[in-house]
């Protein structure tokens, strides 16, 4: 009798458990057009916001959607009180819908062995939100990405040492530049994609312009302003040779002199800085500035030669120039038998000296020497709206 009765209870069992349901009935609805997999296998290509039935077991699943630019990925938990609707790549849709693409590139990061970081700068508004998305193409590949705010300095996001980045969300605290700094510590190099759309503040007025210009500025610092005797050649106490040394600071561009021999050329120096004054100018009142910037088309000239000659030189060539010695001199300018004379030089030289020679018996000479350097800056300030 009790097995007749456990017979009957196993049979009852049996048959309750093949009656309940092992799957259950899915619709997916992708919100982006691309290829729809499950656990890996691939269900078919599927347009945006069109309609997917699948059958599925009950159980744990992974569900990706892949389009031309991003995958992305949703884990299921499939019983019997799973809802049957499912959505795909939608809070991506809508953040697509209301962002604006800043930047989209390839990079080539050049590694550990070299200095070199991949950098923009782009103009936000107070409220902003930045989707950021980063990929390191190459396997066992990884990057660190920083968002930097280019007056505070301060770092405003960081990630470190990711081989993807999957809409990272950036708030931005304040109107200004800021920038991405984007490198890897791979030794030699990796490539990597980049994609970083802002969602503008609700704040932020339509139209708001992300560029960011370069704006230059010029310094001008005066170095020499002094006047030598420059002895003849008959002069029994002085050598009718005289070396000067001429200090450019070291973030010198350009640079700019005046060489003035004699009297005449020193009034006429003296005239064009009076009339200057004169006028009132809002620059400067230094024409060797004014030449530098191009505000001035030439400085003072005597047409009247002289026995006294110029070269520009370094150190150790000055003092054979001194000895009487043969020396080499820097061959952008020079001139013989001048009254007057002036240049503008690019570059920097760090060590720079003015050799001057009279070849004259009987006279010797005052001889004014002027130098002014230049130094630009570069800095980077918003657009105008």
């Amino acid at each position: 009798m009790k097995k007749i009765a456990l017979l009957c209870i196993y049979t009852l069992l049996s048959f309750i458990s093949r009656s309940q349901p092992t799957e259950t009935s899915i619709i997916i609805v992708p919100c982006q057009s691309g290829t729809l997999l499950l656990d890996g296998t691939v269900i078919g290509e599927v347009e945006a916001n069109d309609a997917k039935k699948c059958n599925v077991s009950f159980g744990e699943h992974y569900l990706q959607l892949k389009t031309a630019s991003d995958k992305y990925n949703l884990t299921l938990n499939i019983d019997q009180n799973f809802k049957s609707l499912v959505k795909i790549g939608c809070e991506a849709a809508s953040i697509q819908d209301k962002s604006v693409r800043l930047i989209e590139k390839d990079i080539a990061l050049r590694g550990a062995l070299s200095s070199d970081v991949d950098q923009n700068m782009v103009a936000l508004d107070a409220g902003d939100e930045l989707i950021v998305n980063c990929s390191v193409l190459n396997k066992k590949g990884n990057a660190t990405i920083m968002i930097t705010d280019y007056n505070t300095k301060q770092d405003i996001f960081k990630k470190e040492q990711f081989s993807a980045l999957e809409n990272a969300r950036v708030k931005i605290p304040a109107k200004g530049i800021y920038y991405y700094t984007l490198y890897t510590d791979a030794l030699f190099g990796k490539d990597a994609k980049l994609v970083i759309d802002r969602i503008p503040s609700p704040g932020s007025r339509p139209g708001f312009n992300t560029n960011v210009k370069v704006v230059y500025d010029t310094t001008a610092t005066e170095v020499l302003n002094t006047i030598i005797r420059v002895y003849s050649t008959t002069n029994i106490d002085h050598s009718n040779k005289s070396l000067l040394k001429i200090n450019l600071p070291a973030n010198t561009a350009y640079w700019t002199y005046w060489i003035g021999v004699g009297q005449q050329a020193q009034e006429n120096m003296k005239t064009l800085i009076s009339s200057i004054s004169a006028a009132g100018s809002f620059f400067s009142l230094n024409p060797l500035i004014l030449f530098g910037m191009k505000l001035l088309p030439g400085l003072p000239v005597v047409n009247a030669p002289s026995a006294v000659s110029y070269r520009f030189l370094n150190t150790v060539n000055g003092q054979l120039f001194a000895a009487d010695r043969p020396y080499s001199y820097y061959t952008f300018k020079y001139a013989n038998n001048i009254t007057t004379d002036f240049s503008l030089i690019k570059g920097h030289l760090p060590d720079l000296a003015l050799a001057l020679n009279n070849e004259s018996s009987l006279n010797g000479e005052n001889v004014e020497i002027r130098v002014v350097a230049f130094s630009i800056s570069r800095r980077y300030e918003m657009a105008e709206e």
